[in-house]
């Protein structure tokens, strides 16, 4: 079912992320490590077939695990600060979108609101490195199996050169 959140919501959530990226995050303290990075090949092989530069050219300071399970409606607060840390630029809204792929009116509406975050070469490798996560997760628990082929479909339209 599509959510229906108001224009105030969406805006409330991009200032608090804009905010959360003026903090400085703790020193060696990221969302990923080069490791894992470099194995997103291994969970989407597509990748490696397109060639595509997994060199992260930007980290900010992030929530790092921005799904639907730790934001809040009203009032609008962000919770599991666990991971919090540098991740690559775009990765919240990218987290956001990934897990709304399975109601697509939600998908649709995070694009629109994230549109200047993700549709650029941060925010791309940022759907990427989500994705990878989604499909490596997939063999653990049911939410990301019911949500690997959506991730994986996104990420082939995400290759399609722009």
């Amino acid at each position: 079912m599509p959510l229906t959140i108001g224009s105030r919501w969406w805006r409330d959530l991009r200032t608090m992320l804009h905010q959360l990226q003026q903090v400085s995050a703790p020193q060696g303290r990221r969302s990923h490590t080069p490791g894992f990075i470099e194995r997103i090949p291994h969970h989407l092989p597509e990748v490696a077939q397109a060639g595509v530069d997994l060199t992260v050219r930007r980290w900010v300071t992030s929530h790092a695990d921005l799904h639907w399970a730790n934001v809040t409606r009203d009032p609008l607060a962000l919770l599991d600060w666990e991971g919090w840390g540098a991740a690559p630029a775009g990765y919240d809204a990218a987290v956001l979108h990934a897990y709304s792929l399975a109601v697509p009116e939600t998908a649709a509406k995070v694009r629109e609101v994230f549109a200047d975050v993700l549709d650029n070469q941060d925010g791309r490798l940022a759907h990427l490195v989500i994705c990878a996560e989604i499909v490596q997760a997939a063999e653990r628990d049911p939410l990301h199996a019911r949500l690997a082929p959506y991730a994986r479909r996104f990420a082939s339209e995400v290759l399609v050169p722009q």
